[in-house]
């Protein structure tokens, strides 16, 4: 059985993980830094943020970390299996920012939530942020080997949703890293984009975005320039990361 564990994310946040992530040896050598370290200066306390790909959720549980217990997430991840991660993560570490909307699918353009199945529930304005609350499949064993989905390969199998469609209240940082499918996710969020002026972390795979859907990252540029975004380059390592300001 995995257990929870305490650890500390490259030499700086403290956070209880599944063993096997805290067991990562890119938290000691230091794990995509540069962007970390942006999103720490840019999230505050009561901040409203959306982890769109949030895979096992220790990401998004700094951004809660960060936001603090006044703050809000919204998380958007499509792999039924890594949910009782993100829940036990929650659980184990105090004075995160509730997560109060969450999506079993991806964030995409359009929304189309069927097929609906057990593991999906669309969560709208209501909730109580005193009273958790997770998706059917949360309620699991926690484990490493999970795999992961992909929008251009499974979309017509995995509901989908418009960041304009979920995120009805204000919100001031969205942070995604979804493999290649990003400006299919941002174009799915203009309404949030033009309104809320939030500011915008990308983890860009610009070889995925080219195989998969034929987009060069100058596309996403373009396309956040003309929504009213600076872009700033954070650091390349695995991935390209950006982030972009409302000017």
């Amino acid at each position: 059985m995995t257990e929870m564990v305490p650890c500390r994310l490259n030499g700086k946040w403290d956070l209880t993980l599944p063993e096997h992530r805290a067991a990562r040896p890119e938290w000691a050598t230091g794990w995509e830094v540069e962007r970390l370290d942006a999103m720490r200066n840019v999230i505050k306390p009561g901040d409203t943020v959306i982890d769109v790909g949030a895979e096992e959720g220790d990401m998004s549980a700094l951004c809660a970390q960060w936001a603090g217990p006044t703050g809000s997430m919204i998380l958007v991840e499509p792999n039924p299996k890594v949910w009782p991660n993100i829940r036990a993560i929650w659980d184990s570490n105090d004075n995160l920012a509730p997560v109060y909307k969450w999506f079993v699918g991806f964030a995409a353009r359009t929304t189309e939530l069927h097929p609906p199945h057990d593991d999906v529930k669309e969560h709208w304005n209501g909730q109580s942020l005193s009273e958790p609350f997770w998706p059917v499949c949360a309620y699991g064993p926690l484990i490493s080997d999970h795999g992961f989905r992909a929008l251009y390969q499974q979309a017509d199998a995995t509901p989908r949703i418009r960041l304009d469609d979920l995120a009805t209240d204000h919100v001031d940082v969205i942070t995604m890293d979804v493999e290649g499918s990003e400006l299919e996710v941002l174009n799915g969020a203009r309404d949030v984009l033009t309104a809320d002026h939030p500011v915008v972390f990308v983890s860009v795979h610009p070889q995925f975005m080219a195989d998969q859907w034929n987009v060069h990252p100058l596309t996403l540029h373009d396309f956040m320039d003309k929504l009213g975004y600076d872009k700033t380059f954070l650091a390349s390592d695995h991935e390209v990361h950006w982030q972009y300001t409302p000017r």
